[in-house]
C-alpha cells in the first residue's frame, strides 16, 4: 500500500469507530499500523489527510488513558501489513 492508499483506508475505519474502549484500542493499534507502514516506506500523512488523521488521533487519545494509547500504538508498529489489514476489517 502507498502511503495516500494507508491513510485513506485508515480514515474510513476510524470514521467507523463508535467510541467504546474496545474501538478506541483497536484506533490506537490501527494508527501505529499505520505509521510503522509510512515509516518503512518514508511517508508523511499526506497533507489532504493531515486534518483526519490528527482528528483521528485526538479522539483516540481522548478515550483512552495515555499508557493504554502508547501500548496499543506500539502494539500496531508492531504488526505486520497483513495484521493490520485483518484487524481493520
Amino acid at each position: 500500500m502507498a502511503g495516500r492508499e494507508i491513510d485513506q483506508a485508515l480514515a474510513g475505519v476510524l470514521a467507523s469507530i463508535d467510541g467504546s474502549t474496545a474501538q478506541a484500542l483497536r484506533s490506537a493499534s490501527l494508527l501505529g499500523a499505520a505509521a510503522a507502514m509510512r515509516a518503512t516506506r518514508r511517508l508523511p500523512v499526506h497533507r489532504a489527510d493531515r486534518p483526519t488523521y490528527e482528528q483521528a488521533v485526538a479522539a483516540t487519545r481522548a478515550a483512552l488513558s495515555e499508557q493504554a494509547f502508547e501500548a496499543a500504538f506500539a502494539e500496531g508498529r508492531a504488526m505486520t501489513q497483513e495484521a493490520a489489514v485483518t484487524l481493520a476489517l
